[in-house]
């Protein structure tokens, strides 16, 4: 993700502010350059620059990062501990240097899903293809719905978890029983259907039959023709279109039913990301290398929104057999990270070592205190 630079030795509590923007915004890199000299941060490399660890330096670093964020970038704020920060470019030095054989044993695939098998089924055959041991999926598609499902293999399939909440988008196309002029239906949808709402899971569930509280963050109506009525919709974890259709049908007076489903979204997961059973297939059984390492997701590269703590070589061993992540492990940890969260627990090479449960928040990790920071969850 992040240009390749040398290691060099940082001051403790030092903040590191990395970032990425992408080509064609020169403008607004020289805008951010400027921001930071003003701010009197240090330029390590073009794209990293530190500050003095300071509340109010915190503050300053992550609004520029936000910043960076709103305008198709990516930004991290990292608290330093020690001397040695090494950072790798990793979208491309990770999938390039590990052998496809490396990559099956541990990332995710985005795969296109048709129409008509389940999830469980589509999974079954891309571990065939894969010749895996393990796969799983999150984000559950019906038969009939197409679209991004997340598959993960062998031992990305430990971690799963981090993977489940992540929000959805989809396109569809639903169906009133009878027609209600579009300004009704909008009317309906913007009152009801968006914001907080109470779902209670359809019959064919996997769940239990109980109301629960989903978020709508959008539902917009992309065209109405006669009773049929293309939409996009951009909702939580575990909430189900098939049953919001029903609902404004119910809504309405009139019903309605969803007539086809596509997920276009699974976090930063999209719809471009995303490739047939049949290409697939296809690109296994040539051994093509090069179109299967950009199948091929490194579990490293997968998870950008899981909060990363970086530990000394030393210390990597003894984490592997399951050992808590103590203060003095810890070279640097990005910011804001709060007790109770999941954050990957990564070596000096960019390398995921395991999964953990944050004890207390990044600033208190960097305490010279020696005492268990980090509850190892799963080591992959």
């Amino acid at each position: 993700m992040f240009k390749k630079c040398n290691t060099y030795n940082m001051k403790q509590h030092e903040l590191l502010l990395c970032f990425d923007i992408p080509r064609g915004k020169s403008s607004f890199r020289v805008k951010i350059w400027r921001d930071l000299n003003d701010m009197g941060a240090r330029k390590r490399t073009g794209s990293i620059w530190s500050l003095t660890f300071s509340r109010a330096n915190l503050q300053e670093f992550k609004s520029i990062a936000r910043e960076i964020n709103s305008k198709g970038g990516r930004a991290e704020v990292f608290l330093a501990n020690v001397i040695r920060i090494t950072t790798e470019n990793r979208q491309n030095v990770i999938r390039i240097t590990k052998p496809i054989n490396e990559l099956i044993k541990k990332s995710i695939l985005i795969l296109d899903k048709p129409s008509g098998p389940t999830s469980g089924e589509v999974v079954r055959k891309i571990k065939e293809i894969f010749k895996c041991e393990k796969a799983a999926n999150t984000g559950i598609l019906d038969p009939r719905a197409t679209g991004v499902l997340v598959v993960a293999l062998n031992d990305a399939v430990k971690a799963m978890p981090v993977f489940m909440g992540l929000d959805k988008e989809y396109e569809g196309t639903m169906y009133l029983h009878k027609d209600v002029d579009l300004k009704t239906l909008e009317e309906i949808i913007s009152r009801f259907f968006i914001g907080e709402i109470i779902q209670i899971p359809p019959v064919k569930s996997r769940v239990a039959r109980k109301s629960r509280r989903r978020r709508v963050y959008s539902f917009e109506i992309i065209e109405k023709d006669g009773q049929n009525v293309k939409f996009r919709t951009r909702v939580q974890a575990g909430t189900y279109i098939r049953k919001i259709a029903y609902d404004i049908g119910e809504k309405l007076g009139v019903g309605a039913h969803l007539k086809d489903l596509r997920r276009t979204k699974v976090g930063h997961f999209t719809i471009e990301d995303s490739h047939s059973l049949e290409e697939i297939k296809k690109a296994y059984g040539e051994g093509n290398e090069a179109l299967l390492k950009k199948m091929l997701i490194p579990i490293e590269k997968a998870i950008p929104h899981v909060k990363r703590v970086y530990v000394k070589d030393s210390s990597i061993k003894a984490i592997r057999n399951g050992a808590p992540v103590l203060s003095p492990d810890i070279v640097r940890v990005q910011a804001d990270i709060e007790p109770k969260e999941t954050v990957g627990i990564f070596s000096l090479e960019d390398e995921l070592i395991a999964l953990g449960i944050a004890k207390i928040n990044s600033e208190r990790m960097l305490d010279k205190k020696k005492r268990s920071v980090i509850r190892t969850d799963r080591i992959l």
